[in-house]
């Protein structure tokens, strides 16, 4: 998992390290931030804190890899870009509950997936996050709709559209599992949150643009996994679970069936 702050100037909840001979302690710091930022968390942040707390510049500035993909463009309405099938399936979403989603989650987990297949196929077109890793990540981060944080169903950090939620969460130092409480984004609707998932893969991790870059050249969702792995999961089989997910419920079967349906 990652941590985000959404907003322009908002107040990023941080930790910094401070080790003991036999114990690794997070100690919470506010400050102001300019820009989106992504810190690693939980059980899925591959980076040990040191490296990924004290040492990455996540921030917005510059690239040292280019995205060749297609950015958002805050001038061209989303609706203008998306089929009137597709555009009626998004506003059902943002108007669904957490508690709707659970429901389809633990009753029919292909229903949890088809109800957020509009926002993700958007989010790939838009940012170029495989849809396919999307629905994966969601369903994993949100214990199929069982655990969400609001809205959040990717257990985002920070602040979001809707302000923050504070929620106790566990973290991996150095293999050892901590419990902190942290601000967790909150989001209008879960649109929203797949929307803003997308936008912070793009905004200024160069490991991630060069999954982005490669996923826009050969379009294989198992390669752009593999990519993100290492930095984006503390699990050494991170990769396989994501991979499963999308094989086990034949999530690539079912866009390529709601791409058909929205182009016609």
């Amino acid at each position: 998992m990652f941590g985000v702050s959404n907003d322009g100037v908002s107040n990023q909840t941080d930790f910094t390290v401070k080790k003991t001979d036999d114990n690794v302690q997070l100690k919470q710091t506010d400050k102001k931030v300019s820009e989106p930022k992504l810190t690693p968390m939980e059980l899925l942040s591959n980076l040990t804190p040191q490296d990924s707390l004290l040492n990455l510049n996540f921030g917005l500035p510059s690239l040292n890899t280019p995205l060749i993909y297609p950015l958002f463009d805050n001038n061209v309405k989303v609706e203008e870009k998306n089929s009137p099938e597709q555009a009626a399936d998004i506003e059902k979403l943002k108007k669904m509950t957490p508690k709707e989603l659970k429901q389809l989650g633990q009753k029919d987990p292909k229903a949890f997936l088809k109800a957020l297949i509009p926002a993700a196929l958007e989010s790939e077109k838009l940012y170029g996050v495989p849809a396919e890793v999307i629905l994966a990540q969601a369903a994993i981060e949100s214990g199929w709709g069982k655990s969400p944080i609001g809205f959040n169903i990717f257990g985002m950090k920070g602040v979001g559209p809707a302000g923050s939620i504070t929620a106790t969460t566990a973290e991996y130092v150095k293999g050892k599992r901590i419990v902190v409480k942290a601000k967790f984004a909150n989001y209008h609707n879960f649109y929203e949150a797949v929307s803003q998932h997308g936008k912070l893969f793009v905004a200024g991790n160069a490991k991630y643009a060069n999954a982005i870059n490669q996923y826009a050249k050969d379009k294989s969702a198992a390669n752009f996994v593999d990519n993100i792995a290492k930095t984006y999961a503390t699990a050494p089989t991170y990769n396989k679970i994501i991979k499963s997910t999308i094989n086990k419920y034949d999530i690539s079967d079912m866009l390529n069936e709601a791409k058909t349906k929205y182009s016609k």
